[in-house]
């Protein structure tokens, strides 16, 4: 009797081993496929915010050239004493309707279309916008309501000077009639997908269902999204019966904001459904037929976990320089292809900076190259630090660097070469066996990209760089695609920019 309990008393022990052994495995194997579930879906939500944000971007891209086309045009037009015809002209060329042209103090001085009553006006005094323009900023409008014909429109006031003083010019737009209703309508390929571009006070501007601004605000339009644009830039709320996921992000150089809400079915769409279920059920299955077939799974995708850590690790290596942690030549030609392919595609200006550190072999040979080391490293981390989110920086080779400036024209290019050479030579780096901080230089070449080739364009910004080294150093020069054959023939470039 006593042996047949301690029989039983070992099978029990064996089974209930071999049980918690069984829900251990279970356990592990369905906590990895959870948290590749909740992976999966945080990747999801993660390019449906990023393809908000990238959405905002080009609001903010299409704002900003806006502007500069509009002071561009005002500078060269409308610094005459009698600036109205070219100002009517104006007007009709960028499609403003109304349009109004600012003295220093805000006296409507022409105004499109023709209104007698409203001309000597004060319109600083009347619109926000106009009365941050008089103050030398340009100024992007809430929705507002016209001076002249009282409709709901987005104001852009862009100030320039002349010899009479400041003068503001400003157009108004229904933004229903500019590429950005277009642009919206096919921000997103979500069924069910809604896409507002709203203002500070929260009215709409414009949406993909190609409403013009109409002074309501998306609390009208929709309450439930309207309650939570308010509240927060992401989440999920309760429209009706069905749960929405929503993101809003402001849009760069306005007061506007972008929002995009979808359902959230349709938002992961992909992952639910039988794509969720069915791994669970097949676990399960699995899991009870034979626990050792799940314990050799696991080990299996753990394997196959750490080969794709080691090929990461190893991607990542193959595009990165040793030295200061950049991307490498190679990677960076590659990305700068992409960008150049897509340029020619959506018609978005780039412009490359080489940068090339002044008088490095002396510095090598006065320090050692452990110091030459030292100040490469230094160089990299102060242009990393200057550089905009989506800008690319790599090590071209030596003491060179090559800065890929993706939607920047040229003069914000010169702008960015003037600060990245500023920044070095206000960063002075502690060198062993310097008597003090050494002070280092930096020259840099520029070029924009036209319809040359990949080569033609680094060969361009590398002749800037060379025009740099030869006008001193610690300077910035440009050569553009009309000038190589030129610059060929006299061995040096045509046409030098010099920033203070």
């Amino acid at each position: 009797m006593v042996l047949w309990h301690r029989r039983n008393a070992g099978r029990w022990w064996a089974r209930l081993l071999i049980g918690v052994l069984s829900l251990s495995l279970i356990a592990g194997a369905a906590l990895a496929l959870y948290d590749a579930q909740v992976t999966t879906r945080s990747g999801v939500t993660h390019r449906y915010d990023a393809r908000a944000s990238q959405s905002a971007d080009f609001v903010g891209t299409y704002v900003q050239d806006l502007s500069v086309r509009e002071r561009t045009v005002a500078v060269r037009t409308l610094n005459g004493t009698l600036p109205t015809p070219a100002f009517l002209a104006d007007a009709r060329a960028f499609g403003f309707h109304p349009s109004v042209l600012l003295n220093a103090h805000g006296t409507a001085l022409s105004i499109a279309p023709a209104a007698p009553d409203l001309r000597g006006q004060n319109f600083g005094k009347l619109y926000g916008y106009l009365a941050a323009a008089l103050r030398g900023q340009v100024s992007v409008s809430n929705v507002v309501a016209s001076a002249t014909t009282g409709d709901p429109v987005v104001g852009f006031a862009v100030p320039f000077l002349t010899a009479s003083g400041r003068r503001v010019f400003s157009g108004d737009y229904t933004a229903s009639q500019t590429p950005l209703a277009a642009f919206l309508s096919d921000s997103s390929t979500l069924a069910g997908a809604q896409v507002f571009l709203i203002d500070g006070n929260g009215e709409i501007v414009a949406s993909n269902g190609g409403s013009a601004a109409d002074g309501r605000d998306l609390t009208a339009r929709d309450p439930n999204l309207g309650d939570e644009v308010v509240t927060g830039s992401d989440g999920q709320y309760r429209s009706r019966s069905t749960s929405e996921t929503f993101a809003k992000v402001a849009v760069p150089g306005t007061t506007w904001s972008l929002v995009i809400s979808v359902p959230t079915a349709e938002l992961y769409v992909s992952i639910d459904g039988a794509t969720h279920w069915l791994p669970w059920l097949i676990l399960l299955a699995l899991s009870l037929l034979i626990g050792v077939v799940g314990y050799l799974a696991g080990r299996l995708l753990e394997g196959r976990r750490r080969l794709g850590d080691a090929n990461h690790e190893l991607a990542k290596i193959a595009r990165t320089d040793g030295l200061t942690g950049l991307f490498n030549r190679l990677y960076l030609t590659e990305q700068l292809e992409a960008v150049l392919a897509n340029s020619a595609r959506h018609d978005f200006p780039v412009c490359v900076l080489m940068i090339d550190i002044d008088h490095f072999k002396a510095l090598n040979d006065t320090y050692g190259h452990q110091a030459g080391d030292l100040a490469i490293r230094h160089i990299a981390d102060r242009l990393t630090t200057s550089l905009r989110d989506g800008d690319l920086l790599g090590r071209w080779g030596g003491e060179e660097f090559l800065a890929v400036l993706p939607f920047t024209n040229l003069d914000a290019g010169l702008e960015a070469a003037e600060r990245l050479r500023r920044l070095v030579s206000l960063s002075p780096i502690d060198l062993p066996g310097a008597s003090g901080p050494v002070t280092i230089h930096a020259s840099v070449g520029v070029a924009m990209a036209a319809d040359d080739s990949l080569a033609a364009l680094v060969d361009r910004a590398d002749r800037g760089l060379y025009a740099a080294k030869a006008a001193g150093r610690d300077t910035v020069r440009v050569i553009n695609a009309d000038q190589v054959p030129a610059a060929k023939a006299a061995a040096e470039p045509v046409v030098h920019h010099d920033l203070a």
